[in-house]
């Protein structure tokens, strides 16, 4: 590759970047999917309300989305909008850091290689933002998860840099390292381990190295002390989960049928799988027939490391598994530039797979298909679309259904006291923030046994929800969905049904009760 096609063909990137970013905008503005949003935008409006995780309510979110969530929140207001902006901007910095890493490598690897690296880097930036448009913590351990990988390939693909580029190069992989542990665990940490293991089997220096990841260490501590969390209450939040550990979303729709999961979702996995599988196979056996001497050879660790991370997001991520695909891509395009030998078919055949991939991607996107599969205002069989006007939303379109749950539960809200105790069940949560209502204390944001909260810990939840004594309780009609059968009975034996609502079901305390604080 030329060096003046190189460079327009890298700028050609950011500019479809830019063009990405007005789409993934617009398509925020179409179909809420409650469920996993719902508790998205709950996380973050709890940290501004300035409760504690762990302390105030039950977290088990990793601290880079919900603090991210809570920052959006901060500096562009409470609104929906303000998390599509944030997804935007993340995509934008993550890709310009990328720019300038994989420029880094032109002196090492030449432009057409340089360039191969950056566009599978971009791509596997640009699924998420397509994809979902919005923060989602499994995406955002990817996306930092490639950023550290690229920097842990120009270290080691950089011999003898000057002193000033092993400097820029300790800050990039603090940044990352610090991004990894403050995200999710299943695909953020391996990483860590992957990334230190090779710096310190290539003899990368001890100071870089073990500095680095001091200084992440801080710096996560620092981020972590704005919300008044440590290291140790972070990690603590993730003790006593078990609904991440069993494999069984790899097989989701195609060898397992669970009931409450949409066929889409099956269909969606297999297209992914079937786009994968045959250039994941040629990696497999030319890494196989390529075995000798393995150890001595960093590099192809380092790709086989952020291909089996991906995989392993696939086997424990409950999300569309397109979200995946990014650490995988990115190791096979890192794996084709190391050896001559292996350049030319791998990478003919990882562009054939990408291609389908991108295509799926945008009509994902455009479908909302993630949307409609989490929502039951987003579906396909939810009734009319109209336009609405919300003061959190902004103009959104969605079911009209959508809208009239909203006013159903204003008109309830403003019946009652302004300083009424008020619970949203489950695909409500968004009402807390929406609505500027304090947060339920010592409850957890969402209700999945053993992935909302620890199944031990369900007892303290259960008295934690008694002794709240909220004044309102609003479900959506019918509604209990993993609610435990503690606080349903709670609600039959102490709560009275209010009549008046069609599309929610709302309840005031009995008149035995004693009132709030009582």
């Amino acid at each position: 590759m030329r060096t003046v096609t190189y460079h327009v063909s890298r700028v050609g990137l950011l500019l479809f970047g830019v063009l990405c970013i007005l789409l993934s905008l617009k398509l925020s503005t179409y179909r809420f999917g409650a469920s996993d949003f719902s508790e998205m935008i709950d996380s973050g409006w709890r940290i501004v309300s300035g409760q504690v995780p762990g302390r105030d309510f039950v977290c088990t979110f990793p601290p880079s989305f919900y603090l991210f969530i809570a920052t959006m929140y901060r500096h562009f207001g409470v609104t929906w909008h303000s998390l599509a902006l944030g997804e935007a901007l993340f995509f934008a910095v993550l890709c310009l850091l990328g720019w300038r890493l994989t420029g880094l490598l032109r002196s090492v690897l030449g432009t057409t290689d340089t360039f191969f690296v950056f566009l599978f880097y971009f791509v596997g930036q640009m699924i998420p933002l397509i994809s979902i448009n919005m923060p989602w913590h499994a995406s955002i351990a990817q996306s930092i998860a490639c950023y550290t990988t690229l920097t842990t390939f120009v270290l080691l693909k950089r011999e003898n840099p000057s002193t000033l580029l092993r400097v820029e190069l300790f800050l990039h992989l603090t940044l990352g390292l610090t991004g990894l542990i403050l995200s999710k665990p299943n695909t953020a940490y391996p990483p860590i381990l992957l990334c230190l293991v090779l710096l310190m089997m290539a003899r990368t220096p001890k100071w870089l190295v073990w500095g680095s990841l001091a200084a992440s260490l801080v710096a996560a501590s620092a981020v972590l002390s704005t919300a008044h969390i440590s290291l140790l209450g972070m990690l603590d939040g993730y003790r006593g989960l078990s609904g991440r550990l069993v494999p069984h979303p790899l097989v989701y729709g195609i060898l397992l049928n669970r009931p409450g999961v949409p066929a889409i979702i099956g269909l969606a996995n297999l297209c992914v799988y079937a786009m994968i599988a045959p250039v994941l196979t040629l990696f497999g056996l030319t890494y196989w027939r390529e075995r000798h001497d393995l150890l001595k050879r960093p590099l192809d660790l380092l790709a086989l490391g952020a291909c089996a991370t991906g995989i392993l997001g696939m086997a424990t991520n409950f999300d569309l598994k397109l979200t995946d695909t990014p650490l995988v891509l990115l190791g096979i395009a890192l794996f084709s530039v190391t050896g001559a030998s292996r350049a030319l078919l791998i990478r003919r055949r990882l562009i054939w797979m990408t291609l389908p991939l991108v295509y799926f991607c945008f009509l994902t996107g455009t479908t909302r298909q993630r949307g409609q599969t989490i929502g039951l205002w987003a579906n396909e069989d939810c009734g009319a679309r109209i336009t609405l006007h919300d003061p959190f939303f902004g103009t959104f379109h969605n079911c009209a259904v959508f809208g009239s749950v909203m006013q159903e539960a204003d008109r309830t809200l403003a019946s009652g006291p302004a300083n009424q105790r008020v619970f949203f069940g489950p695909d409500l949560e968004f009402m807390y923030a929406r609505n500027h209502i304090v947060s339920p204390l010592h409850l957890p944001l969402w209700w999945h046994p053993g992935t909302s909260y620890p199944l031990g810990h369900l007892a303290e939840i259960n008295r934690a929800w008694d002794e709240d004594r909220f004044d309102t309780v609003i479900f959506v009609h019918d509604l209990r969905a993993n609610t435990p059968q503690a606080i349903q009975d709670e609600l039959q034996d102490k709560y009275v049904q209010v009549p008046g609502t069609e599309l929610i079901d709302v309840y005031k305390p009995r008149a035995s009760q004693p009132p709030a604080g009582q």
